[in-house]
């Protein structure tokens, strides 16, 4: 059960306390990073594109004048990251993903729990359904985990919010890693669908959404995913929320 595995792990980092994931240093409770250490984190500030979120050099006034999203067609209302992803979040992110970290979520979904406090304007005032973002089946059982729902699943801990596995993905032969924002683009295109279920139940429709994720790197997969979300769920909105983001230069 989900609930009980949250309150294991919760245990385990009080009787078994770990040390720093960056510099070893510890003993730590119930986080992976020290209090230095998290704070050398690259964190996403001012100015960003009020609709992407993609950090901007000088300044930006209204949503049209991001040169990376150029307010067009994209189907999320607003997109917020923590940090940037490089350095040793990007380490961090990457053993967290690949290696089987699943004791790094409580450290991550922490950094995403945050943004709460810097966008209260876009946050505040909305009773939100945390959905993560999915994996294929394979890759699931492979890894074991889906790490987008680890962070789903804490931040719901933390800010008394539902969460809804609402969407499944479908067969993919591709690694998105490999791939550009264009071919992303049109290789996402198909791959996302509602659960057959959820759409029955309209446990989507007319709700305020937010997708979490752990890296936003061309915005392809969240943007298709808000728009199922939209089009088949008929979601009122959808805001994603990732612990870090690649910077499209």
């Amino acid at each position: 059960m989900q609930w009980a595995d949250g309150i294991w792990q919760d245990v385990c980092g009080w009787f078994f306390p770990s040390v720093c994931a960056i510099c070893g240093d510890g003993p730590l409770h119930r986080t992976c990073l020290c209090s230095s250490c998290r704070a050398s984190l690259s964190m996403v500030e001012a100015p960003i594109c009020p609709r992407c979120g993609e950090p901007l050099a000088g300044s930006v006034g209204e949503v049209g004048n991001c040169p990376y999203c150029g307010g067009g067609k994209v189907h999320y209302d607003f997109a917020r990251s923590a940090c940037l992803n490089k350095d040793h979040l990007r380490s961090l992110l990457h053993d967290f993903k690949y290696a089987g970290k699943i004791h790094f979520a409580g450290t991550l979904a922490g950094l995403i729990d945050d943004l709460w406090h810097t966008c209260d304007d876009r946050l505040a005032g909305e009773d939100w359904l945390l959905v993560p973002v999915p994996l294929h089946r394979r890759k699931l059982k492979k890894r074991g985990y889906n790490q987008a729902e680890e962070l789903a699943l804490i931040l719901s801990r933390l800010r008394k919010l539902p969460v809804l596995d609402a969407l499944m993905r479908g067969k993919d032969n591709v690694s998105q890693a490999s791939l550009g924002r264009k071919e992303r683009l049109r290789h996402v295109q198909e791959l996302y669908h509602m659960r057959p279920s959820v759409l029955r139940k309209e446990l989507v429709k007319d709700r305020a959404v937010l997708l979490i994720d752990d890296i936003m790197t061309t915005g392809s997969t969240v943007d298709v995913c808000s728009r199922v979300l939209k089009k088949e769920g008929r979601a009122r909105c959808v805001g994603v929320l990732t612990v870090a983001r690649t910077v499209n230069t």
